[in-house]
């Protein structure tokens, strides 16, 4: 049978809809992986978000019911909240992550937030607005963060990189015979800082 390429939810863009992403930062990080650092700054940054910004976080903190919105889900077919966000960040008992995969997909359910407000209710209203508020801070908190992460990971590898060449001319210099007393302290002091990726023997 022909092998057939497997792609996640998040991995997918409707057709036509790029222009939903404002940069080709934003399209790329669609596909951008979450790894562990990355999760856990994430997590601890809507924790800090919440908790810093209550009087207007809290509003959108809790899943909206039929009791507080009659009808809401006639209007809305899908709801969405911080708290929804925060606990699809954590990592479950037993699972090896969380339900995210990419920093698209959280930037897709904060933006949701927003999106379900605008179904329900009237464009100029105040909840619409405080809404606008909360989604573009938090868009663009994980946008910066994911970005300096992102360029401190690059920086970790080109160390890395860096270091083992160093390893490797320190290696072929003992068989030449050839290193001396003050290229062995140089380059042994630039290995001291453990590896980011385990280094190959």
């Amino acid at each position: 049978d022909r092998k057939k390429d497997q792609y996640s939810s998040w991995d997918l863009i409707p057709a036509g809809q790029k222009g939903v992403f404002s940069s080709p930062w934003l399209l790329e990080s669609h596909r951008f992986g979450l790894d562990e650092a990355l999760r856990e700054k994430l997590e601890c940054h809507f924790d800090d978000f919440v908790a810093t910004n209550q009087s207007a976080a809290e509003m959108f903190y809790e899943d909206v019911t039929e009791e507080d919105a009659p009808s809401y889900f006639c209007a809305v077919p899908m709801g969405m909240s911080l708290r929804i966000i925060v606990e699809r960040l954590r990592i479950r008992e037993k699972e090896a992550h969380c339900y995210y995969r990419s920093i698209g997909a959280i930037l897709s359910d904060v933006s949701s937030i927003l999106d379900n407000c605008l179904l329900y209710n009237n464009p100029d209203s105040e909840i619409v607005a405080e809404a606008a508020s909360v989604v573009s801070s938090l868009r663009e908190s994980i946008i910066e963060i994911a970005q300096e992460h992102n360029r401190e990971m690059n920086e970790a590898r080109k160390a890395d990189d860096t270091r083992r060449l160093l390893m490797l001319g320190t290696s072929q210099s003992h068989e030449a015979g050839t290193t001396t007393s003050s290229n062995q302290d140089y380059r042994y002091s630039a290995l001291r800082r453990p590896f980011l990726e385990p280094v190959d023997g």
